[in-house]
């Protein structure tokens, strides 16, 4: 139970129907027993109640009955099942599984709740069933994870609830006419610090955890980095910092849980502090989560109390999450840079109705280019060809897959009036573009953010305010045709083509 894998959720979460479609199952533990059951089998995850009501004529493993909001269970407690000589746990954290199945419901009793996983790349290993063997005829197989070191038995729910003996109990009348006239929701809940949030499960794509963030050219405080999920860049938002949190602090050891959403084509990962339970509740449950003067207010959809009152889960506005402009921001620009192997008609469409995208950076003055002019972004070679007689915005060569890299130096396009911080870092970037049949490169200090725009916001510069035509190519100024405010701060938009013009000429 030391790992998360995938989850890939069902179409309605956005997958393409030619991709495979696994299941998905909620793992739960007896001792050292791990269980399995399929998702949209369980109702609930409840915290075991104080006390049962007693059932005669049942087997030890039925504890009794209890009631869930006007709907009494019985419970079975798997550990007199397969472990019947031991001792009950001395916790009291025992959680008590709502499965279903129509309107049959019946709790199971785990000692803790695992993880949500997919059957994707899990190996399956089916049972031949025995009615004279209890444990045999609950137990419809196993799944083996990590390399054949973690087994996890897939129990069967129908032959949980066809059990000898066990309460054929139905959800109660009121209940019964409440779900066919409600929207069931079910969602699954994680905790972002001490906020414990939910997401509809159809809306996720994946979960899983990973040991590190990896770099990203386009990282900033909200963006931590991005991670490659079969061959598309997904970046990684610090959903914390987005809820107004203190934003992420790298700790050695920790373990990072990611959920993954959908957006469109295009996949973003929400960093949070721990995946908790699965939940199902009826839209009409919902409170409404208290005004509290914050842009970001419209993100909860709102809240779900539990059996004393406390509303202790927030759930959250997919549709308002998938339309927040940071969100749209950070996902489209990763997409158009990296492309996400979508073919070559998706992106043109894609690029007729969305709004133009620059990747921006800092020399004295804020400057931009155009996402879709730059090829890709690369780290500065430590060792660069110097090439003889060449001119001094040149900072030399690097070989690129086969291909030789001009690599221009955006400090030397700075004229002596342009203020540039002390010395470029040591980790500075290339922005790969294609120009004039060649390959050039343009190093930068680093790649500040994706900036998005239509293009009747841009200003045009006028003339006037350019340096001389006839003035040595020093001043950046030359190829810059248009301006973009943001904010308090102007943009500059680069022409690539221009740089390139001028310096070989």
């Amino acid at each position: 139970m030391n790992t998360l894998p995938e989850v890939l959720n069902n179409e309605a979460a956005g997958i393409q129907p030619d991709l495979p479609q696994p299941s998905i199952y909620a793992s739960f533990s007896v001792d050292t027993y791990e269980f399995a059951i399929p998702v949209n089998q369980i109702q609930e995850v409840v915290n075991e109640p104080t006390g049962y009501s007693p059932i005669p004529l049942t087997p030890d493993y039925v504890l009794g009955l209890f009631n869930l909001r006007g709907t009494v269970v019985p419970v079975v407690d798997l550990r007199k099942i397969f472990l019947p000589e031991s001792s009950d746990p001395s916790d009291n954290n025992r959680k008590v599984t709502i499965i279903e199945y129509g309107e049959l419901c019946l709790g199971l009793l785990f000692d803790a709740t695992g993880e949500v996983f997919n059957t994707a790349s899990v190996e399956l290993c089916p049972f031949e069933k025995s009615d004279d063997n209890l444990k045999s005829q609950i137990i419809q197989g196993v799944f083996k994870m990590g390399d054949g070191q973690r087994i996890v038995q897939i129990l069967d729910v129908l032959e949980l609830l066809n059990l000898e003996h066990i309460p054929n109990t139905r959800f109660s009348s009121n209940a019964a006419s409440r779900r066919r006239a409600g929207v069931r929701m079910q969602c699954i809940s994680f905790y972002v610090r001490d906020s414990l949030c939910a997401l509809d499960i159809n809306t996720v794509k994946e979960i899983f955890t990973f040991d590190k963030i990896e770099n990203s050219v386009l990282s900033s405080k909200l963006c931590l980095g991005a991670i490659d999920i079969r061959g598309s860049t997904v970046p990684i938002i610090d959903f914390a910092y987005l809820l107004g949190y203190p934003p992420y602090e790298a700790v050695d050891d920790r373990e990072l849980n990611v959920v993954v959403l959908q957006l469109g084509t295009d996949l973003f990962g929400l960093l949070v502090d721990s995946i908790d339970s699965i939940v199902n509740f009826f839209k009409d449950d919902l409170l409404d989560f208290p005004v509290i003067g914050s842009n970001k207010e419209d993100l909860f959809a709102g809240c779900i109390a539990d059996d004393s009152g406390a509303a202790n889960i927030i759930v959250l506005n997919e549709s308002k999450l998938f339309s927040h402009e940071e969100v749209l921001d950070i996902t489209r620009g990763h997409s158009n840079l990296f492309q996400n192997n979508a073919d070559s008609d998706e992106i043109e469409s894609k690029k007729e109705i969305m709004r133009e995208s620059l990747i921006t950076f800092s020399l004295g003055n804020n400057y931009g280019v155009n996402i879709r002019d730059v090829k890709e972004i690369v780290d500065t070679p430590e060792k660069l060809l110097a090439p003889p007689d060449s001119s001094a915005c040149i900072k030399g060569l690097f070989n690129l897959r086969g291909e030789l890299i001009t690599v221009v130096d955006s400090r030397k396009l700075c004229d002596e009036n342009t203020i540039v911080t002390s010395e470029a870092p040591d980790d500075t970037k290339v922005l790969v573009y294609e120009s004039e049949g060649q390959k050039f490169g343009l190093m930068v200090d680093s790649v500040d953010a994706i900036v998005h725009y239509y293009e009747q916001e841009t200003i045009e510069i006028p003339q006037l305010l350019k340096p001389s035509a006839n003035t040595e190519f020093k001043a950046i100024g030359n190829a810059v045709d248009q301006a973009l405010v943001v904010g308090h701060e102007t943009i500059g938009i680069l022409d690539l083509d221009k740089i390139t013009t001028s310096i070989v000429a």
